[in-house]
Parts: structure tokens; C-alpha cells; sequence
């Protein structure tokens, strides 16, 4: 039966695949072209030049499978390298079993379209939080590679804001300074930051 444990690992011949093959000839591109002892019980993926059909090798501890696959419609989004073969995360994997390009331009570009449509979302529960008396502003710093400094992590923060009972909202800033607390709390007259000595800083609407 097909299954991912913990420590299975996924490898992929990048190139074109004979689907001819069967367990002898995928068993020897298996150990000569990815490398890999075929019955250490991790898969792996094949996949003809045209990538409507795909095939996995891999060893349930006692037997060997090979499980094949022929696509009705659409072509495989099969990853490339030079070398020929490749590794995939789990995640990537299904992304790949399930027909979506496994590409991080792709995966980027999802990630900013969910990050677009949480947009409304994040203002309502930004008002929400507003809406009350008090509100927990505290900071992280993570690190965060730029064009501008290659080589070496800038130092960027998470901010997360808080009330009991209520939501809570994160932001994203290179920057650890009380402007970014302010900007937040435009419509709001009292909060506390972790940077603040003083218990509880008041500040007027006027002043922000």
C-alpha cells in the first residue's frame, strides 16, 4: 500500500521515462539514474516526455510496487534539473499528484493571492480589536535575506496585536520602532508596547 512515513523520501527522474518499463527496467533507473537503493521504501516518480503518464517505484518491506498513472486530460507539471533527477517535499508531492504546478513562482504567487483576499478579513479584525479598551502590541525579530545584502539575514519583525477575548493580528516590518505601533493604533487613544518601561503610555489622538 502506498504511504509516506515520516522518513520516506520522494525522488524524481526529471527526464523522459519509457513507460514500457516495468519493475526490472524502473528498478535499475532507480539505483543508476536517481542513485538510490530501491528498496529503502521511499518513492519514486517517472514520468514519459509527453507527461500525460507517470509511474512510481517503490518497496513495502516484503514486496515491490509499481503503480501507474495515465492523465484523460491536461500534462503533468513534472519538475526539471540538469542532472536529471530531483526531490521533492511531501508537500510538493501533492502538489504534484494533485495536478498543480509544483513551480515556487506558482506557489508565490498563491501565497499572494491568499495573502490579497485575507486583506478584508485582517481590517475587521484589526477594527475589532479597536473597538476595545486595550490592546498588547509585542515584537519578534526574524531574519530576512534582501537583494540589498547578500549573504547575511537583515533583521525584520513580527508584530502581533492582542486583547483578551478578541482576534489576533499579526504584521510584517523591517522595523522595530514605536511608528509602527502608532501606525497601527491610528484610531486608538491608549496601548502598551514591550518597549515602553512605564506599565501603560497615553497617547492622544492628535499626537499620532
Amino acid at each position: 500500500m502506498l504511504g509516506l512515513g515520516a522518513a520516506t523520501r520522494i525522488y524524481v527522474a526529471t527526464g523522459a521515462t519509457d513507460m514500457r518499463l516495468g519493475f526490472n527496467g524502473l528498478y535499475a533507473l532507480a539505483a543508476g539514474q536517481l542513485r538510490q537503493d530501491p528498496q529503502s521504501g521511499h518513492l519514486f516518480l517517472f514520468a514519459n516526455k509527453r507527461r500525460d503518464r507517470m509511474k512510481i517505484l517503490f518497496f513495502d518491506g516484503s514486496s515491490l510496487w509499481v503503480c501507474a498513472r495515465r492523465m484523460e486530460q491536461g500534462r503533468l507539471h513534472w519538475p526539471a534539473s540538469e542532472d536529471g533527477r530531483a526531490q521533492l517535499t511531501r508537500e510538493e508531492f501533492v502538489l504534484l499528484i494533485g495536478d498543480i504546478d509544483v513551480a515556487l513562482t506558482t506557489i508565490d504567487d498563491a501565497v499572494l493571492r491568499v495573502g490579497e483576499l485575507s486583506i478584508p478579513i485582517v481590517k475587521l479584525m484589526k477594527l475589532h480589536l479597536l473597538a476595545g479598551g486595550y490592546i498588547q502590541a509585542d515584537e519578534m525579530h526574524v531574519g530576512v535575506q534582501t537583494p540589498e545584502k547578500i549573504g547575511k539575514n537583515h533583521r525584520a519583525y513580527f508584530w502581533q496585536y492582542s486583547a483578551p477575548g478578541k482576534g489576533v493580528v499579526f504584521d510584517f516590518e523591517m522595523t522595530r520602532g514605536k511608528q509602527v505601533a502608532k501606525e497601527f493604533f491610528k484610531a486608538m487613544a491608549v496601548f502598551s508596547t514591550p518597549m515602553d518601561t512605564s506599565p501603560m503610555k497615553k497617547i492622544s489622538a492628535h499626537e499620532i
